[in-house]
């Protein structure tokens, strides 16, 4: 009698899986795809476990790549973890996760995306001339009064003329005495020469009669200053006023 044939290996499963495995592992060490392998490498895991129990069993007999899928497979998925969270950016702060977000306008648009205010500069004032203008000076003209002249009643034929009224002339106008010139006091005579008494009086440089520098408790009539000791001088000029009595203390 002939042998019952063998069975035939059922490898299929192990090396799809060590295949799968493969993949996942290239893509977990690339950052931008490690996500993926991630995913590769957990769904090999059982494939793995199954395969590797059909080769203890004896009915596969790829046990080289049952034995490196089921190990293979949990490594390079904690390898794409890790690549994963290193590559990830960084997440937000709890100070910044309490920060309001802006509110948008009215418009529509957002307030971060707004331009800037422009306040607008003030005016710069021109600049004032070196010297102002000088104001111009009104002139004003006194109003002359016309006075109407009463009209003159006609003189009969034969009727005797009025005398006119003798017209005083004006009298002259004082010339302004010069400066340090005091004018002339009313006590005590104008008069030049020999008529001079020279014990109460004495000539001045213009040869006029002055009355000399007098006691009194009150400022007698034509005094001009009152010395430092006490006396009233009559003097015509300022200069040498009071000059033997210690000087002018004060000028009335």
């Amino acid at each position: 009698m002939s042998a019952d044939p063998q069975p035939a290996p059922r490898n299929g499963l192990g090396a799809v899986t060590f295949a799968i495995v493969v993949l996942g592992a290239l893509l977990a060490v690339i950052p931008a795809a490690a996500v993926f392998g991630a995913l590769l490498c957990l769904v090999a895991i059982i494939p793995a476990i199954v395969s590797f129990r059909r080769v203890r069993q004896g009915t596969a007999t790829n046990r080289g790549c049952c034995v490196a899928a089921l190990v293979l497979a949990p490594v390079f998925f904690v390898v794409a973890l890790g690549i994963g969270v290193a590559t990830s950016p960084p997440l937000t702060t709890s100070s910044h996760a309490d920060t309001p977000l802006p509110l948008a306008n009215p418009a529509g648009t957002p307030a971060l995306q707004q331009p800037p205010a422009v306040i607008p500069s003030p005016p710069v004032p021109a600049a004032a001339p070196d010297q102002a203008p000088a104001a111009p000076v009104a002139v004003v003209q006194a109003p002359v009064a016309v006075v109407p002249v009463p009209a003159r009643a006609p003189v009969p034929a034969g009727a005797p003329v009025p005398a006119r009224a003798p017209v005083a002339a004006p009298a002259p106008a004082r010339s302004p005495a010069p400066a340090g010139v005091l004018p002339a006091p009313s006590a005590g005579p104008s008069v030049t020469g020999s008529s001079c008494d020279e014990g109460t009086h004495y000539l001045n440089s213009e040869g006029l009669c002055v009355p000399r520098p007098t006691a009194a408790a009150a400022p007698p009539p034509g005094a001009t200053a009152r010395c430092v000791d006490g006396e009233y001088s009559f003097s015509t000029h300022r200069q040498g006023t009071c000059s033997g009595h210690g000087g002018v203390a004060q000028w009335l």
